[in-house]
This record gives C-alpha cells, sequence and structure tokens, in this order.
C-alpha cells in the first residue's frame, strides 16, 4: 500500500506540471540550507544500509531556484543513489560553478547503469523501475519528475555512469551572481 501511494503521489505530482499547476517562486538559497535540509530527510535511509552521506557544501555557493522543487530533485537523487549503493559505501554530494551555473552533484560507487539506458533516463515512454541493491522497490516516476522540476527551474539534469562503478547525476540552476544581472 505504501509503494501504491508513493505511485499516486508521484503521478498526481506529475499531472500538475503537465496542466502548468506547479507555481515556481524562484529565489535566492544558500546550497547548504538546501543540502542540511536533504541529509536530515534522508540520513535515516542511508543509516538503514550503513551508507555514509557525504555533504560537501561550498559556503559560498548560492542559488536562485523554487526550494520546493529543486528540494525534491535533490531528495529522489541522494535515495535512488543510497538504493542502488552497497552497504557500506558512501553517497558524495557537492556543488561546482561551471559555464556560469551552478551544478549540483549526486555521486554514488553503486551499480552504475548501461549507457544504452542513459539516453532514456528522463524520458516518460520510457519509464521502468528497477529494484536496488537490497530489493528495494520504487515507482519509475523519480527521474521524470527531477527533470520536469529542472526544467521549470530554467535549468538541466543529466547523468554520467559506469556499470558495476556507480552513477553521477547532475543537475544546474542559476547561480546568484547570474540571476541578478
Amino acid at each position: 500500500s505504501a509503494h501504491t501511494l508513493e505511485l499516486l503521489q508521484n503521478l498526481m505530482t506529475w499531472a500538475q506540471t503537465q496542466t502548468n499547476r506547479i507555481k515556481i517562486n524562484k529565489q535566492v538559497h544558500a546550497i547548504s540550507q538546501l543540502f542540511e535540509a536533504t541529509q536530515t530527510v534522508c540520513e535515516m535511509q542511508a543509516q538503514q544500509k550503513n551508507i555514509h552521506l557525504s555533504f560537501q557544501t561550498q559556503p559560498l555557493h548560492v542559488g536562485f531556484f523554487d526550494m520546493n522543487t529543486i528540494s525534491t530533485v535533490l531528495r529522489n537523487l541522494v535515495t535512488n543513489a543510497i538504493k542502488f549503493s552497497r552497504p557500506n559505501d558512501t553517497v558524495l554530494i557537492s556543488s561546482k560553478i561551471e559555464d556560469g551555473k551552478l551544478v549540483i552533484c549526486v555521486k554514488d560507487h553503486g551499480l552504475g547503469i548501461p549507457n544504452s539506458e542513459l539516453k532514456d533516463l528522463f524520458k516518460i515512454e520510457k519509464m521502468k523501475s528497477k529494484k536496488g541493491t537490497q530489493g528495494e522497490t520504487g515507482t519509475g516516476l523519480g527521474l521524470i519528475l527531477c527533470h520536469e522540476f529542472v526544467q521549470l527551474n530554467g535549468g538541466k539534469i543529466w547523468a554520467k555512469s559506469t556499470v558495476g562503478q556507480g552513477t553521477t547525476f547532475y543537475f544546474s540552476v542559476e547561480n546568484k551572481s547570474e540571476s541578478e544581472q
């Protein structure tokens, strides 16, 4: 029933994005604030698998984005990284400035994604759910929502992966200095 409820909530959220009912309220936020909120929410799940979450905060990194949607994106990427990591692994969450954008990275050392699947990760028509390293299930909609929410904030999302070595998800948002121009 919990799985069905999660699927229903994700479908409702996705439907809202498709009908332009999600309100985006972009403001300036410190990335450290986003990281702290995500760590609080994800820490218990990580502890259950003995996964270490390493949030590498850059105090001067500030983004211009909607906190509700971007925190959902980061939370989803971190929980996916936990799901596909093996016990005692580390999930690294960091930020960097690249090409005038603030880029947030979530890196795991888990199962990895075959190249043939990378290009279709964010396509609703290619949506599929995979089991995690301990049989964890999902709805298959999480990455679709991440894509929608990042786009609503004017950013991009992408991934790089090596099967058996892990995956790094990246997404970009405006940095503060760019939004002030």
